[in-house]
C-alpha cells in the first residue's frame, strides 16, 4: 500500500512580541489585519502573544519576518512551530 498523496499542509506558530509601550495599540491593529493573525494576550507594559496560522510554512515565516521590522516592535521570539501534511483521506 502506497502513502496517501499530501492534498495541503497546515503550519502554526506562537510568537510573543515585545513592543513600546506607546505603540502597543498600533502593533496589534498591525499584528490582527494580517491574515491568519490572532492576538491572545496583552500585556499593558508592552507584551503581545500571538499565533499564526497557514496552509504552509513559508508564507507564515515571512509573516512573521514582516511582524519583527513593525513601527514599535522591539523584538519578536517565535515560542512554538509546527508543520505537517494533511492526507487525502478521498
Amino acid at each position: 500500500m502506497s502513502p496517501m498523496p499530501a492534498q495541503s499542509a497546515f503550519a502554526l506558530a506562537s510568537a510573543v512580541l515585545l513592543v513600546r509601550p506607546e505603540a502597543l495599540a498600533s502593533v496589534a491593529d498591525a499584528v490582527t489585519a494580517l491574515p491568519g493573525v490572532e492576538l491572545h494576550a496583552r500585556d499593558p507594559n508592552g507584551k503581545l502573544l500571538i499565533t499564526l496560522e497557514d496552509r504552509a510554512s513559508d508564507p507564515l515565516a515571512r509573516r512573521f519576518e514582516q511582524i519583527k521590522y513593525f513601527d514599535g516592535v522591539l523584538s519578536a521570539d517565535l515560542i512554538y512551530q509546527h508543520s505537517e501534511e494533511i492526507p487525502d483521506l478521498s
